[in-house]
């Protein structure tokens, strides 16, 4: 556990001697890429999707379910998901649990849920028709995510070549942040 936390005692001398524990470099390298990994996992298929819709086929999907939930316990802002079934080239797709839009206010998010039973447009990939979307316009909250992953993957790599410098130096036996 010491290459994840550095103990740094307390240089006051009325301090009562206590270490405290701090996040080093390679605990921050490993939280930061940790991050990004499961970020990358959750938000870039989404994001290729929409950023890909516009050019892609629709064709009209039949709401089977939808609802409108807040995003926290309290919440103003809600996010509007639908399940959808639509039929490409005679074979029937499910999508659960879609988005249809997210951040919105109570009374947009009222506006925008669809009623079970509607119609909805959807895109697909014309090369796997499973693929599909509801939303083809990219927005702030797409945005938002972008930057984040594109931030934690920043910070990965501008800590890794400090840790390869580090690395180098101590293979010739030079220890940083030893006492």
């Amino acid at each position: 556990m010491a290459i994840f936390w550095q103990r740094h005692e307390s240089a006051d001398p009325t301090s009562d001697g206590n270490e405290t524990a701090q996040l080093g470099l390679f605990g921050s390298f490993v939280v930061a890429l940790a991050v990004a990994v499961i970020l990358s996992f959750l938000w870039v298929g989404n994001l290729r999707c929409v950023a890909a819709a516009p050019g892609w086929p629709t064709v009209d999907g039949r709401v089977t379910a939808s609802s409108s939930t807040p995003r926290g316990k309290h919440s103003r802002t809600y996010d509007v998901i639908a399940d959808i079934e639509y039929t490409v080239g005679g074979q029937k797709y499910e999508l659960y649990a879609m988005e249809i839009a997210t951040g919105v206010s109570h009374g947009e998010a009222s506006a925008k849920r669809p009623a079970q039973g509607s119609t909805i447009k959807v895109w697909h990939d014309p090369a796997d028709p499973g693929r599909s979307t509801l939303v083809a316009t990219w927005s702030d909250a797409h945005t938002w995510r972008l930057w984040i992953l594109i931030g934690c993957w920043g910070i990965v790599l501008a800590i890794l070549p400090v840790l390869g410098w580090r690395l180098h130096k101590a293979s010739q036996g030079v220890l940083y942040g030893a006492q």
